[in-house]
């Protein structure tokens, strides 16, 4: 039984291990995928700041939204979502929830 033990114990490390690689990884790729912030266009760049800060819960992430729904629609706006997403993967989906109804954008 205490054989039994260990190994469950040993597996379950090594079953850790592997998801802090894979979670590494992952971290690293989106790293490399974000556009430098002083790239970024303005309204780009004020959604990244606000993950930053106060969140996406709020009537200019929405205002910011429907702007870029008239620049270019629904493909822009997942574009600009991604971007997003890459400095901030938690609090990203919050914007989800904030542009939905905005052109064809549904959370």
């Amino acid at each position: 039984m205490f054989d039994s033990l260990k190994w469950r114990q040993r597996r379950e490390r090594r079953l850790q291990n592997l998801l802090n690689e894979c979670n590494a990884k992952v971290d690293t790729e989106r790293k490399a995928a974000r556009t430098p912030l002083e790239r970024l266009d303005p309204l780009i760049r004020e959604l990244v700041e606000m993950g930053d800060g106060p969140g996406y819960g709020n009537d200019r992430a929405r205002k910011i939204g429907e702007l870029l729904n008239d620049r270019g629609g629904m493909g822009y706006m997942q574009a600009v979502y991604y971007e997003v997403f890459n400095w901030h993967p938690i609090t990203a989906r919050e914007l989800q929830r904030v542009w939905d109804g905005i052109g064809d954008w549904q959370a």
